[in-house]
């Protein structure tokens, strides 16, 4: 920030006739009022100026005062960096001359060095301070500046003009210093290693506002008033300062937003939803970053540049050549006009003002062509030229309409190949495309169970992943068993709707845990909730549950996804498959076991079956003489290294014992293309 002063006060909070509220008496304490404005304050340290700015009120800041003089002030610790509040009854001298006879805890203002000092009753010891006032008799805040009674102004005679900046930390929490020891500020200037050796300032893509309701991390964000932030919105893109915020911050809190630079999130993938290098990214209504426009004629406010990361600077790309999302139509670009009616037969010009095109009727001059099959070297009418593209005819005079060159895409040898052009004009192979992956979400409540927050687990979704109706982990530690049931709701909520209970997990009094849920395809940007009953049993602690879920890759076009069917639908004493028992079709690439439910009946009312979890022991006292183990716990996994059609034979769990039980089995098949599944119950007598 460019000052006409030194070590002062830059502004503060005042009322309608210009008379300084920032500064109030209550009790014997001295708070800092920033209600309506901030307060801003610079200190002198040699040859570099520091910034520090109040934006929110301190209550209490110095204090309790009883009686007499007293001079407040602020300090820079100069080991942390902290801004500290501190107060002395000795009036602070500032001069050229070191004072003889000092008192401990005198201050002294060196105008030879531009340095603060306070005695420390055996030294001179260099500090960091800047009044904010003389308190007189402990009632009344009087001003130190050479400006008084105007508390702003330098109080050394320092009317110079200076840059001062913020103090800059590590990820640390600690001050970066310069090397002759003095902080380094948003103000001072750094290389940037590159050729042409520019030099940033740091205070340049920084800034400091309060978050008017809770922000997350990566969200774009604007001003909506002085000093205070909302998320951005697309509707009034480029008519307000906009950043993003890189840490999370609850309503009320002082946060940093970035203006422009690397942008990198682990969450992010933008690889698998299908953008490329220099592709735009833009804000959707709550300022998440997306790949798509919100709203037509959108601005983008970055480009990908890595799996992770974005390049952000909204106003730079705001005339960038960015690879921008093409628009179907001509009247809407952003320079065109909106709309055809009343331009029957009139032809596109640039505008007065050369910033644009314009409809504009021809008053004088030849006849011309107002369309393109008027032109005399294109075809003469559109007719039967659906889906064709223009190429420039054999005889090089003209244009004509074609379809492409059978021998410029090469047929598929095998569903869902992956193809990739060569220098020689020829094609490679590439591996087929990935198989789904895991997207579990984890969550644990340590102690006991909150009773007054709603939602105990959040998670914004980065991407599109899907939320499995089976395999659900549940599990609690409690010296003493629960003795009433608690349920937690699973919910999937976009930004703006409350969404959806797709799912429960009760913990009954004395027994196991029942997951219940339906299949659900979480979208970008959604949240997906855990909620808390606000009354759960008090002995039940330590809660540990896993929502399973899984993202499916992007789909392969013209592909057959894989299917998968039983060829009954209950089996009996059942121990290995064979042909016409599962027919599967499709590239698949692994397929998963799993039982569902289970039940010593398939008679009473309202039903027998029991969702089954292999991680409980008490399975085997519900049923008499089950004996059942999975190869890998729960679930058993076969994976191809290639796309297979291959039919499981042996059954990959022991049923030995298991007299009288009934199994629901599913078994789903993933492929590149998708995935499929079927349910069969399985019966030992």
């Amino acid at each position: 920030m460019r000052l006409s002063f030194r070590q002062g006060i830059v502004q503060h909070q005042r009322d309608t006739l210009d008379t300084p509220t920032f500064l109030s008496v209550n009790g014997g304490f001295v708070s800092v009022e920033a209600t309506n404005e901030p307060t801003v304050i610079t200190f002198a340290h040699g040859n570099k100026d520091y910034l520090y700015t109040e934006h929110q009120s301190q209550f209490g800041a110095w204090g309790p005062f009883t009686s007499g003089d007293h001079w407040l002030f602020w300090q820079l610790n100069m080991v942390t960096g902290v801004r500290e509040f501190g107060s002395t009854n000795l009036e602070p001298i500032v001069g050229a001359n070191t004072p003889t006879h000092p008192g401990t805890g005198q201050m002294w203002f060196n105008t030879m060095s531009n340095i603060m000092y306070e005695y420390n009753g055996s030294s001179w010891v260099e500090v960091v301070r800047v009044f904010a006032c003389k308190l007189q008799s402990s009632v009344t805040p009087v001003s130190v500046s050479i400006n008084s009674p105007d508390f702003r102004g330098t109080q050394v005679g320092l009317e110079v003009p200076s840059k001062a900046g913020d103090l800059v930390f590590d990820d640390q929490g600690k001050p970066v210093k310069t090397s002759d020891r003095k902080f380094f500020t948003t103000e001072d200037e750094i290389f940037t290693g590159a050729a042409t050796g520019s030099k940033l300032k740091v205070g340049n893509i920084l800034i400091p506002g309060i978050a008017q309701q809770a922000l997350h991390r990566h969200q774009v964000v604007e001003f909506v008033n002085f000093n205070e932030l909302l998320p951005a919105s697309p509707f009034t893109y480029m008519s307000k300062i906009y950043g993003i915020i890189e840490e999370d911050a609850p309503a009320g809190d002082v946060v940093n937003f970035v203006t422009e630079g690397i942008v990198h999130d682990e969450l992010w993938d933008w690889v698998s939803l299908g953008a490329e290098v220099n592709d735009p990214v833009f804000i959707d209504d709550t300022g998440e970053i997306q790949i798509v426009p919100y709203i037509g004629g959108q601005l983008p406010v970055g480009i990908v540049v890595g799996t992770h990361e974005i390049l952000f600077s909204p106003r730079t790309f705001a005339n960038s050549s960015a690879n921008i999302t093409s628009f179907d139509i001509f009247t809407d670009l952003l320079d065109t006009p909106n709309g055809y009616t009343g331009a029957n037969n009139q032809v596109v010009r640039v505008n007065s003002l050369e910033n644009g095109l314009e409809f504009a009727t021809i008053t004088s001059g030849g006849g011309g062509a107002n369309t393109f099959p008027e032109l005399t070297d294109t075809p003469a009418t559109y007719a039967g030229a659906n889906d064709l593209f223009v190429k420039v005819n054999a005889g090089a005079t003209g244009l004509e309409f074609t379809t492409l060159p059978a021998s410029s895409i090469p047929p598929s040898t095998q569903e869902c190949q992956y193809l990739v052009a060569n220098d020689a004009g020829g094609w490679n192979e590439q591996p087929p495309l990935e198989a789904p992956k895991s997207y579990d979400i984890d969550c644990f409540i340590e102690g006991e169970s909150p009773s007054t927050i709603t939602r105990v687990m959040q998670l914004a979704a980065p991407r599109e992943f899907i939320i499995s109706d089976y395999g659900h982990q549940a599990s609690y530690y409690s010296v003493t068993s629960p003795t009433t049931d608690t349920t937690y709701n699973i919910r999937v909520a976009s930004s703006t709707q409350a969404g959806a209970i797709i799912g429960t997990i009760t913990f009954p009094g004395g027994g196991r845990p029942i997951i219940e849920c339906t299949e659900h395809t979480v979208k970008p940007g959604n949240r997906v909730y855990l909620e808390s009953p606000n009354s759960p049993d008090p002995d039940l602690k330590d809660v540990s549950i896993t929502i399973r879920g899984y993202e499916m890759p992007v789909t392969c076009a013209g592909a057959t996804p894989p299917t998968v069917n039983f060829g009954m639908s209950s089996y009996t004493n059942k121990t290995s498959f064979t042909a016409g028992d599962i027919v599967m079709t499709g590239p698949i690439m692994f397929v998963e076991w799993a039982i569902t439910e289970y039940s010593d009946s398939l008679t009473g009312s309202p039903t027998p079956w029991e969702p089954y979890d292999s991680g409980y022991s008490v399975f085997g006292s519900l049923i008499s003489g089950v004996n059942m183990t999975f190869a890998d716990g729960l679930f058993e996994l076969d994976h191809y290294s290639d796309v297979k059609k291959t039919i499981p034979s042996d059954l990959p769990f022991n049923m030995g014992g298991s007299t009288g039980a009934y199994f629901r089995v599913k078994l789903t098949v993933y492929g590149p293309t998708g995935k499929d599944s079927d349910e069969v119950i399985m019966n030992w007598t």
